[in-house]
């Protein structure tokens, strides 16, 4: 029967996998779902209960670096919290105020941003780039030395873009800072 149905009748059953022709994306799509998706690292066991911390890369940590150097190019500190805030509510903005077909890719910005911010909490808390495993995978984030605290700053921004969420910043990282200063 089907979800909606308000009769009795029956459906016809849903097609199987094998009978629907390839497309490439959907078998990207099935692999990603059925498998773990790996960074290429020699650690690719199940996902641990705790999260796990390993150091960048050579080549990650100049990804980064590039970042924090594209957001400064826009004219955005990423020392100057305040500067920081205005910086992402601007870009957030005109981000917004292109057409949508038009508009830089969301992934892309919000990565970029995210490095920003966790540029800033790297700077002025414990808190260390590197790539972290937890029980949702791995990412690039931010994990103190001490203790199993994580941050995924491009997490903190995407939540937030897509709500158009703007004046957030100095709050939530202020805050961050006060728990995890030096």
């Amino acid at each position: 029967m089907g979800w909606f149905s308000k009769s009795n009748r029956s459906e016809p059953d849903a097609p199987r996998a094998a009978d629907i022709p390839s497309d490439g994306v959907t078998d990207v799509i099935s692999d990603v779902a059925t498998h773990s998706v790996s960074d290429g690292a020699a650690d690719d066991d199940p996902l641990p209960a705790r999260p796990q911390w390993r150091a960048l890369t050579g080549d990650q940590r100049a990804a980064l670096d590039a970042e924090v150097a594209a957001v400064a190019a826009r004219g955005a500190d990423h020392t100057d919290l305040q500067a920081l805030g205005r910086a992402l509510d601007a870009a957030m903005d005109a981000w917004y105020a292109v057409p949508e077909r038009n508009r830089e890719d969301y992934t892309a910005v919000t990565h970029r941003w995210g490095v920003a911010l966790g540029a800033y909490l790297a700077g002025a808390t414990d808190l260390q780039w590197g790539m972290v495993t937890d029980v949702y995978g791995t990412d690039l984030g931010l994990m103190g030395a001490r203790d199993d605290m994580v941050i995924v700053p491009q997490n903190l921004v995407s939540a937030r873009w897509l709500n158009h969420q703007t004046g957030w910043v100095p709050g939530v990282l202020g805050h961050l800072v006060t728990l995890r200063t030096r």
